[in-house]
């Protein structure tokens, strides 16, 4: 159900589910760019150790761990930094 999927669903079995998500979208044939932020950041680091050779992969990969108190992009610089420099590839897609 998503929020409580992500506390209550073991990682392996959360990025498992990334993983048929990525590979099952076409969109992302080409590669694609991966943001994430807080626990997104540790799911995709274990897709690209685990998963990233299956189909279509993580061409750049830029995670940020956050504290409840800095948990938005807009309060930090360095991240807005990096999404702007993430979306300058061409044939790529952010996920959300």
């Amino acid at each position: 159900n998503g929020l409580l999927d992500s506390v209550m669903m073991p990682i392996k079995e959360q990025v498992a589910k990334l993983s048929q998500c990525i590979n099952s979208d076409i969109q992302l044939k080409d590669g694609f760019v991966a943001l994430g932020i807080s626990q997104g950041g540790y799911l995709f680091r274990n897709y690209i150790e685990n998963f990233n050779h299956i189909r279509y992969p993580a061409l750049r990969f830029v995670g940020k761990n956050s504290s409840p108190q800095v948990d938005l992009h807009q309060f930090c610089p360095i991240m807005d930094n990096s999404i702007k420099l993430l979306e300058k590839p061409q044939g790529s897609r952010k996920l959300h």
